[in-house]
């Protein structure tokens, strides 16, 4: 047991799954290609941790705001304030997890491969999800700017980023 948490399993483990699997492959699993660190020693974590950080504050956040505005339900100008503050901080987070997610896709597996394997194509497919919450964000936005209310298409753009979240768990 305690060669599990020392990491001599998962060590062993991985160095059969790549003997059988190797990264080249375009059948290797997904798990073994994952994540650009292996590309990119270094960087290629930095970017992950980035990604994630980045991704991380627009699904919390966003959550965040909308546990406020039912909580704020019979103020709308503080509402409508708190989706202000959020717009605009999610313009710079939404930028910041594109540039990396693109950063890292491109590190782990070239376009060329984005129809052919599994991987690519899950890859596809959360790159659609997160268009479709981008464009959820943009409708929201809209609506505040015409001070209508944002709330059931930010509804939308939280449940379309829990399935970017699912796509991203097959991913790894």
């Amino acid at each position: 047991m305690s060669a599990l948490f020392t990491g001599t399993v998962t060590t062993k483990a991985m160095a059969n799954a790549s003997a059988k699997e190797p990264q080249e492959s375009p059948n290797a699993s997904p798990a073994a290609i994952a994540h650009p660190e292996a590309a990119v020693p270094g960087w290629g974590a930095i970017t992950v941790s980035v990604h994630l950080l980045a991704a991380a504050l627009w699904v919390g956040t966003l959550a965040y705001v909308l546990r406020t505005a039912l909580a704020w339900r019979g103020e709308p100008a503080a509402v409508r304030m708190a989706f202000l503050a959020y717009a605009r901080a999610a313009a710079w987070i939404f930028a910041l997890v594109i540039v990396t997610g693109i950063t890292n896709a491109l590190l782990v597996a070239p376009p060329s491969t984005w129809l052919s394997t599994v991987y690519g194509q899950l890859l596809l497919v959360k790159l659609t999800l997160v268009i479709v919450a981008a464009a959820a964000a943009l409708t929201s936005r809209r609506r505040l700017r015409l001070r209508a209310d944002p709330r059931a298409v930010t509804r939308i753009e939280i449940g379309v980023l829990a399935g970017v979240l699912a796509v991203t768990a097959a991913l790894t």
